[in-house]
């Protein structure tokens, strides 16, 4: 759960340095690429204690979608000049991956207060 919280809280970390990168100089955004590497990590480790602490299968799923997601940030902005529009799919991805690591620390919370998960 506080691993679920935690990246959720790098998230918004990343979004903010991407606004500086936009507002503030294109030099940060050196900052928000190594701080998406660096807790990018979570990712795993959350898949890997979700496995170990037995969450159900939507959690699972959810957790190794997220670790896609994450891995396509990388891979969406190499389209660069190239593929302008594409590229512009990594600022989209960044809240897709917000709302994935949401919902991971909502459903673990409720796992571990003991709440009854339903499937919906």
């Amino acid at each position: 759960m506080l691993v679920a919280w935690l990246f959720v809280g790098c998230v918004v970390v990343s979004l903010y340095q991407a606004g500086l990168g936009v507002f503030a100089g294109a030099e940060n955004f050196v900052t928000h690429r190594d701080w998406g590497y660096l807790f990018g990590a979570l990712t795993l480790v959350l898949l890997l204690l979700g496995s170990v602490g037995r969450l159900p299968m939507r959690f699972l799923g959810m957790a190794a979608a997220l670790l896609g997601l994450f891995a396509l940030q990388s891979v969406l902005v190499t389209f660069g000049a190239d593929a302008p529009y594409v590229a512009a799919l990594h600022a989209v991805n960044g809240f897709v991956i917000l709302g994935a690591g949401l919902w991971l620390a909502w459903r673990s919370t409720k796992h571990v207060r003991g709440e009854i998960v339903r499937s919906t």
